[in-house]
């Protein structure tokens, strides 16, 4: 048995020194093909290409170290599907989390509340995490305050003298 592996080692060519044809430069750190290259400098900044779902990624792993620094454990559904992006287990009971990258505004932040398929409510979530990634600050919006549904929720910095006004400090607790 140990022949056949030393016979397999022999089929390999000793002598080549480039290796196979790979996007690698001389000091072996990986360069990709002017094609490929489609991730800007800043993780933050506008793009025109597949911005949403990187936003997103970054968004949600920053809320998920942010629960799990909180103390509490994190489960991330298998299925994409789901209305939820989070299951956090709070003294044993399961809350479904879903996660969204907020925007700074002048005077707050700013995230969406529905998509183009689904509007967030207490039906299919218990709590809405908007992350602002520049700050790292994650605030978590209880689902009774959804309603039967909105397109966008505005956390403000400071008070203002418009009624109804949220503070962003005031959800900074989960």
């Amino acid at each position: 048995m140990s022949d056949e592996w030393s016979s397999d080692a022999d089929a390999i060519d000793s002598d080549e020194e480039d290796g196979p044809d790979l996007p690698y430069d001389r000091e072996d750190t990986f360069t990709a093909p002017e094609s490929e290259v489609f991730l800007s400098p800043d993780p933050f900044a506008p793009e025109p290409y597949a911005a949403t779902s990187r936003k997103g990624s970054i968004a949600e792993a920053l809320v998920v170290a942010d629960v799990i620094r909180r103390g509490y454990r994190v489960s991330i559904p298998y299925c994409a599907d789901s209305p939820y992006d989070l299951l956090v287990d709070r003294q044993g009971k399961i809350e479904r989390v879903h996660v969204k990258f907020a925007q700074v505004i002048e005077g707050g932040i700013r995230f969406p509340c529905a998509t183009s398929r689904r509007v967030y409510t207490s039906a299919n979530v218990d709590w809405l995490a908007a992350c602002e990634p520049s700050s790292g600050r994650c605030y978590y919006v209880p689902a009774g305050q959804l309603g039967k549904g909105r397109r966008s929720m505005t956390l403000r910095s400071e008070a203002t003298k418009r009624s109804g006004a949220r503070l962003a400090s005031e959800y900074l607790v989960f």
